[in-house]
């Protein structure tokens, strides 16, 4: 399993479980984070989620993202969490791309502006022919037209 690391306001918060539990690893006494020391659960959808990447979104919260086989092959889903905790997208996770075959090794970075870039391997075209797609989420959890998404051949 991997586990992803981030230093928000100065304390280190990592994931480390498959249902994707998000604990506080090192408190500092600057940072007000809410969160219960045992973890956060950020979605208890059925099926694995796994491949964790994680980027502060600016405003004491975080932004994750993970590959989810919720459904019969590896999705994109990503969650917003604000500095107690709270899910500010859709329950269980915001769906990136649920395109035919998988889409795995999501990557994350930071707009600035509270929302993310999110970069993944997608096999849509088949299982032997990957291309990085990506897309970018805005703070509110929506995802833009088409056109801001894209991919790389």
């Amino acid at each position: 399993m991997r586990r992803a690391l981030e230093l928000v306001g100065g304390a280190a918060l990592y994931f480390a479980a498959a249902r994707l539990g998000l604990a506080l690893a090192t408190p500092v006494p600057q940072v007000s984070l809410v969160w219960p020391p045992t973890g956060l659960i950020v979605t208890a959808a059925p099926g694995d989620q796994t491949a964790p990447a994680l980027v502060a979104d600016g405003t004491g919260g975080v932004i994750l993202a993970w590959q989810d086989h919720r459904g019969a092959t590896w999705d994109v889903y990503a969650q917003r969490l604000s500095p107690t905790g709270q899910g500010m997208w859709i329950d269980s996770g915001r769906p990136v791309s649920i395109a035919p075959h998988d889409q795995i090794e999501v990557a994350l970075l930071a707009d600035g502006t509270g929302g993310a870039y999110l970069a993944w391997a997608d096999y849509r075209v088949g299982f032997d022919a990957a291309r990085v797609y990506a897309a970018h989420v805005h703070a509110t959890g929506v995802l833009p037209v088409a056109l801001e998404r894209f991919s790389v051949e």
